[in-house]
């Protein structure tokens, strides 16, 4: 079928060609964006030495294995940059048990999807310090961006006496009050 464009000043004949879908178009591209991303991700995660997570689990840095004499260091070991990360908010959740109990939770942000936390408790006098540490595998190919993370640590009340405690994590710091020397007897009846 042949068709005379109007605004055409020497008219030919010309086949009429239908009219391209916009929708059909933008599917095609995305569909092609989408196949570049899995491939980028996949191609990452699969060079990383840990893959990408975003759980509470931890790397204990005392569970590599030591260099044995003669053998280069890659061969049986990896070695972990650490970081400090920022420390984004505290919470205390009384477990509401006898004897008390207390868990902080502290929420944090990583800076890549190679790094895993660990966290300790320390106690001086009356305040309990919670420090978390960030690990990763040294020249890690990992996604950078940021991971919002938390993790809740049990603060250590068993025995404590009566008295006001302090939780300290970064720049944050909670307050708790235990009523009563915090422990339990058992006494048996004969």
């Amino acid at each position: 079928m042949y068709s005379m464009p109007s605004s055409n000043p020497n008219p030919t004949p010309t086949p009429m060609q239908p009219k391209k879908s916009k929708v059909g178009t933008i599917v095609i591209v995305i569909g092609i964006i989408l196949v570049i991303l899995v491939a980028v991700a996949y191609a990452l995660t699969r060079n990383s030495a840990v893959p990408a997570t975003n759980s509470d689990t931890s790397l204990q840095l005392n569970d590599v294995p030591s260099q044995t004499a003669g053998t280069p260091a890659s061969a049986t070991a990896t070695n972990y940059t650490t970081s400090t990360p920022t420390i984004s908010a505290l919470t205390l959740v009384n477990l509401e048990t006898f004897p008390v109990q207390y868990q902080a939770r502290v929420s944090f942000d990583l800076p890549d999807s190679c790094t895993t936390a660990d966290s300790s408790i320390s106690k001086s006098a009356n305040v309990f310090t919670i420090v978390v540490t960030g690990s990763r595998p040294t020249g890690a190919v990992c996604a950078q961006a940021i991971v919002p993370s938390q993790q809740t640590v049990n603060i250590p009340t068993a025995g404590l006496a009566a008295g006001t405690y302090t939780v300290k994590a970064g720049k944050f710091s909670k307050t708790f009050k235990i009523a009563a020397t915090n422990e339990t007897t058992f006494t048996s009846d004969k």
